[in-house]
């Protein structure tokens, strides 16, 4: 089976924090050949590195608070993540986050707060090495698509008219020029609502099916 994937695919995989790891972790090992194209490529890498920074500031202050406790349990992770001045997009992603963090590091409903603190530091450690060396590992997994010349302009212009923006509306043509070109059947798979959207109802993709967060478990 092929499939071309988005960059959240391949970005979720090298996060165990992230809400669609095992989601991702299902794809790369139902698919025999995936594929994603340089822009695809170039995004990963940028947002992996971004996604790190943000990840290791973040709990390098949940840190520094925990260090003012006396103890610290999971109901408590509403109250801290409302104390944060953040966009309510980051309050959700990194409450998501703090939540998985409790679920896969912290083994016991009341623990003690140097177990708490000793769970981050392990996960500050982790932030260093594991992203990047799942990074390798992908890079030696995915192909790579030719290079696109055309630019499809009137397919474009439909899906900026669903609201998919840059990179996603030039991931999509990237996507749709491989499946036209060099593989027929092909899935289309994407995390992100508005691009999985456009790649199932314009007419022009010819897919083999698009699929988003809800066909992986």
């Amino acid at each position: 089976m092929n499939s071309f994937v988005d960059t959240n695919v391949p970005i979720s995989y090298c996060f165990n924090l992230d809400p669609f790891n095992r989601k991702s972790e299902t794809i790369f090992k139902k698919y025999q050949n995936i594929y994603w194209s340089n822009t695809v490529l170039n995004e990963f890498k940028k947002t992996l590195n971004n996604k790190k920074n943000a990840l290791r500031k973040f709990y390098t202050e949940f840190l520094i608070h925990l260090k003012k406790c006396s103890h610290f349990y999971e109901h408590q992770i509403e109250e801290y993540i409302s104390s944060l001045k953040m966009s309510k997009k980051s309050l959700k992603h990194f409450k998501t986050s703090l939540i998985l963090f409790w679920q896969i590091y912290i083994e016991e409903r009341f623990p003690q707060i140097e177990m708490v603190k000793r769970s981050v530091e392990d996960l500050l450690i982790e932030l260093n090495i594991i992203p990047y060396k799942n990074r390798k590992k992908l890079i030696e997994i995915i192909k790579t698509t030719p290079k696109r010349i055309e630019s499809y302009e009137n397919l474009l212009n439909k899906i900026n008219e669903l609201g998919v923006h840059y990179p996603d509306n030039e991931i999509l043509l990237d996507a749709y020029d491989f499946n036209m070109n060099y593989c027929k059947a092909l899935d289309f798979i994407t995390f992100d609502l508005k691009c999985y959207e456009a790649a199932s109802e314009i007419r022009e993709f010819l897919f083999n099916e698009a699929k988003g967060i809800y066909d992986f478990w």
